[in-house]
């Protein structure tokens, strides 16, 4: 198996989105959940010398003290592909679940990078990955090895289509190729929905209710397609 290839890129995902910046959107933290997509063009190409847009929404994050906080969520677009990203205004809790969802479709989760960095080191050592891994990358691996993805660079395409979603820190990620297949439901949905668990400040508390630490970031989809359409030539 050739998944260190899809290994490098999913740490290309999670190093590169950890530096993209954030545009200022015009929600105030006192707003709801009512965003407007601003697409911003820098005159700087990128270090590696690529012209790239981006697309950001400013959404807001009700915390458990009924205090909304500012959120961005931002698509970079550039003559290779489209990418999502979210800014979240506090670390989220890596360790529990985030997720996305656009409208009444299906959540789809998002991982931290060593998960799927395991992965593909079963993948590529033909064994078996730890009982603790989620069950759709359990999944992935059995049908790896039954020779359903006709080869090791199609499981190499796939892993990373289908799975490249991560959180660390302050941020949620989607790689390309997984943006690529989510464009469609973004862009005839109405709304996108975040979702993701605070990290606690200190040691839990025998009282401590777990729900309180649950967030969501809500993006109305709805001036998404006219902003992306409206883009300069990138190439």
């Amino acid at each position: 198996m050739r998944t260190r290839t899809a290994l490098r890129l999913i740490g290309l995902v999670a190093a590169g989105f950890l530096l993209i910046a954030a545009t200022p959107g015009s929600a105030g933290p006192g707003q709801g959940p009512q965003p407007t997509w601003r697409v911003s063009c820098p005159e700087r190409p990128a270090d590696n010398g690529a012209r790239f847009c981006t697309v950001t929404a400013r959404a807001s994050v009700l915390d458990n003290r009924g205090i909304r906080r500012p959120a961005d969520v931002i698509l970079h677009v550039d003559g290779r592909c489209t990418s999502l990203h979210a800014d979240l205004p506090t670390e989220l809790d890596e360790g529990r679940p985030a997720w996305l969802q656009v409208d009444d479709g299906t959540a789809q989760p998002f991982y931290r990078p060593a998960e799927l960095r395991h992965l593909a080191d079963a993948l590529d050592a033909r064994k078996p990955p730890q009982r603790s891994v989620a069950p759709e990358l359990a999944g992935f691996w059995r049908e790896v090895q039954t020779g359903a993805m006709g080869g090791a660079d199609a499981a190499t395409t796939e892993l990373i289509s289908r799975f490249a979603r991560l959180k660390e820190g302050r941020k949620l990620g989607i790689g390309c190729e997984t943006t690529a297949r989510l464009l469609p439901a973004l862009l005839a949905g109405r709304e996108l929905r975040l979702g993701y668990h605070a990290a606690s400040r200190g040691p839990a508390e025998p009282y401590h209710w777990a729900l309180r630490d649950r967030r969501e970031v809500l993006v109305r989809l709805g001036d998404l397609r006219p902003a992306l359409d409206s883009l300069p030539p990138l190439r």
